[in-house]
């Protein structure tokens, strides 16, 4: 109705603007004036739809946006677990490194005490001798 309205509009002021014409030449002009309304109204659909399509295209993007997000999210839950179990190996590592050197330490001090006895038994012996 708004553009059957303009329509109406833009004849009352064509009508308006311009001296008596020949009913011919005022059909003619109707006739050009018709048609560049249509082809107006074949952009704006024209315009129209590219919204719609740029629209569908924006959901589109936004709902793969969505969807990188969500697989953001795991892959950061995964990477915090993975650094988690990491830490705790790290862990576990360092206490049986720990736990080694202690051994060693304890072996090195029973092999100096078993040395010490061997030498003094070595010393017997020759005295002995």
């Amino acid at each position: 109705l708004k553009e059957i309205q303009r329509e109406g509009e833009v004849f009352d002021v064509i009508k308006s603007e311009h001296l008596p014409l020949s009913s011919e030449k005022q059909e003619e002009e109707m006739i050009q004036l018709r048609e560049e309304i249509n082809i107006l109204k074949q952009k704006l659909e024209e315009s129209r739809q590219k919204v719609r399509q740029s629209k569908t295209r924006l959901q589109e993007t936004q709902v793969q946006l969505q969807k990188t997000q969500v697989q953001l999210k795991e892959t950061q839950d995964q990477l915090q677990v993975k650094t988690q179990q990491i830490s705790q190996h790290k862990k576990e590592l360092q206490d049986i490194m720990d736990s080694h050197q202690q051994e060693m330490r304890c072996s090195n001090e029973r092999l100096q005490e078993i040395q010490t006895q061997l030498k003094e038994t070595q010393a017997q012996l020759q005295k002995a001798q």
